[in-house]
């Protein structure tokens, strides 16, 4: 006990040693956030399509914010460094606030709305994400890290999962302005868990940019730009083209159907999951990466041919086996390279959360591209068809336990 306290105060080997007690902490946070940020960021796309904005639009919107990431992302590494995990996720939290409330006053505000939320936004998450993996990352025990990150994707895919089905069933029910009232109230309340045992980092952190292997981390960086696509692709574009070429976004009953649609999914995510971080831990995440990345850009070409309620539960069905099949072995490959980076742990994972935003970005500005040139539908359309090209570069990432050979 003396030992492990020991730990605790000084964080030495704290993440190695840790139980799952100790873990859930973060497991439950995570989940908090994910439902608040679900309830919400799903239905941001139709939300403004139903105020009259169009899709080329919305679609510039998501780049510029995406844009703003990548700028938040290079400073949430200092700011990280400086004051901890915990205290960032706690402001990260509390700038998810203003962004929700700002959005729900679109009517008032107009174009300030919808700036606010955007920044905000992409603020809150930016300090999130970068929080986030620089606490994870240190899981490096490679006996079981694949379940530590298995029960993490669970708890977010739970988070994720029930999110969009509550926030539809009350947006339809008392309007979408009094989901992000709900959303703001969980995002304070998802810091709670992060403070029943001390922060883990006392000292001050160095980031040091300088120096740090650029040849060698060059390709990763690159392919997770592809992952930005594939958020982006699966995220607000899925979600828009469900809400308008399938529902129509008439009335507000479209965030009921959404919701219902998009959380249908939640058992296969949950149970994928679990069994992809068994095969992880026995050394099988280099044929789980590959499995995963070919059904992922396949059925990005798919998307396009759906037009009726079934066939996107079955496309979002599909869509959690392959995209939880490349990205537990693809996070595992990254905290991997983390740990391998001596002295540059917040700097790389800085860097790789900027070329995943900057993929976003291209995306999502190729897209308000598309729907200008062709139309809302085949716009639409023809951005399936580039993400599925895009999130190929995927399979090209440079991880040293993603290679056949592990």
């Amino acid at each position: 006990m003396f030992t492990f306290l020991r730990s605790v105060k000084y964080g030495s080997g704290y993440w190695k040693a840790a139980p799952f007690a100790e873990l859930f902490e973060l497991y439950s946070s995570r989940f908090l956030r994910m439902v608040s940020h679900g309830m919400v960021g799903v239905f941001a796309t139709v939300f403004l399509y139903q105020k009259g904005y169009s899709l080329p639009t919305i679609l510039a919107y998501i780049g510029w914010y995406y844009v703003i990431r990548m700028v938040a992302s290079f400073f949430s590494a200092y700011y990280v460094a400086w004051a901890g995990p915990k205290q960032a996720t706690l402001v990260s939290n509390v700038l998810a606030v203003p962004s929700f409330l700002a959005l729900g006053a679109i009517d008032t505000y107009t174009e300030l709305s919808v700036w606010v939320y955007f920044v905000c936004t992409a603020l809150s998450l930016s300090l999130y994400v970068v929080a986030s993996d620089m606490q994870f990352s240190s899981l490096n025990n490679p006996y079981n890290v694949g379940k530590q990150i298995g029960w993490l994707h669970i708890a977010e895919k739970i988070g994720i999962g029930i999110a969009p089905a509550v926030g539809g069933f009350v947006a339809y029910l008392f309007g979408p302005e009094s989901t992000m009232w709900i959303a703001a109230v969980l995002a304070i309340v998802a810091s709670l868990p992060l403070f029943m045992t001390p922060e883990q980092i006392h000292k001050r952190q160095k980031v040091i940019f300088h120096g740090i292997p650029l040849r060698r981390i060059g390709v990763q960086l690159l392919s997770n730009s592809a992952s930005g696509v594939d958020q982006v692709v699966s995220g607000a574009v899925w979600a828009i083209f469900i809400a308008v070429v399938v529902f129509g976004t008439q009335t507000d009953r479209v965030y009921a159907e959404l919701g219902a649609v998009l959380s249908v999914s939640l058992i296969v995510s949950v149970v994928s999951s679990y069994f992809y971080g068994k095969v992880i831990d026995r050394r099988r995440g280099a044929e789980l990466f590959r499995a995963g990345g070919i059904v992922n850009a396949t059925l990005h070409g798919l998307r396009a041919f759906v037009a009726t309620p079934l066939s996107v539960v079955l496309v979002n069905v599909l869509n959690e086996i392959g995209t939880s099949a490349y990205q537990m072995p693809y996070v595992r490959g990254m905290y991997d390279e983390a740990d391998n980076l001596p002295g540059y742990r917040a700097a790389y994972i800085s860097l790789m959360m900027v070329t995943f935003c900057a993929g976003a970005a291209l995306f999502a500005f190729a897209a308000s591209g598309l729907v200008v040139w062709l139309g809302p539908r085949q716009g639409l359309a023809a951005s399936f068809g580039l993400a599925a090209a895009c999130t190929v570069i995927m399979l090209w990432h440079g991880f040293a336990s993603l290679r056949p050979s592990e």
